[in-house]
């Protein structure tokens, strides 16, 4: 047997981060544009469920209104930004009810907060209403992940699997001291999670195209 030597170690958690990193990636990538087309799909009916649309068009005209007063009377404009500011309340509430009701907060899904889009205290109180649907489309992609896990969706099975496998193969350089023996079962969880790899020159075929041979 070949023990292990500490350069060996860290080059094989070097290559066993960045070929499963690799993999993930390109896996990931094809799961996250199916899942944002499904939750596109799902999107405009949860908001009209919860009759988001309704609130934040009143509120955007709300909004609009107040913004034409900046250079109105000061107690006017006073007595306008209030009045927002409680209709903006009055919405983070029920979103934030239902966030509690159905208990969102096991999904990762947290309070919504609509701050306000000013830098400076000069600036008018202008509130980010594009946070409802940033907040919409969070907990769509929440629910849509959440019921990939109860139907088992196969890319987000490739994804945790591809997790599993990382973590294998780092354990197999701790079993023992036997180098070799460490690479081969690394390797198998490589071709597992769909991993190509060349060792040899026998593992990559002919270039038909561009031979030397085909010129002569």
């Amino acid at each position: 047997m070949k023990p292990i030597r500490v350069v060996e170690m860290d080059y094989q958690k070097d290559q066993i981060r960045a070929r499963f990193n690799n993999r993930s990636e390109k896996v990931e990538f094809m799961y996250n544009k199916d899942l944002q087309a499904r939750v596109e799909a799902v999107l405009p009916e949860f908001k009209k469920a919860l009759g988001l649309d309704e609130d934040i068009k009143a509120l955007e005209q709300e909004r609009t209104k107040h913004l034409d007063l900046i250079h109105g009377h000061t107690r006017q404009v006073e007595d306008s930004e209030t009045a927002l500011r409680e209709k903006v309340s009055k919405l983070e509430n029920k979103i934030n009810s239902y966030k509690t009701e159905n208990e969102l907060s096991s999904m990762g899904i947290y309070d919504i907060e609509i701050e306000t889009s000013r830098y400076r205290d000069s600036e008018p109180y202008s509130p980010r209403l594009d946070k409802v649907e940033d907040w919409c489309t969070s907990v769509c992609q929440a629910m849509q992940k959440a019921k990939d896990k109860e139907t088992g969706n196969e890319l987000a099975i490739q994804i945790e699997h591809i997790r599993e496998l990382k973590e294998l193969a780092k354990s197999y350089l701790y079993e023992g001291n036997d180098l070799s023996g460490a690479c081969e079962k690394i390797q198998a969880c490589y071709q597992r999670a769909g991993i190509r790899t060349i060792n040899s020159v026998s593992d990559v075929p002919m270039l038909a195209i561009g031979n030397e041979s085909d010129s002569a």
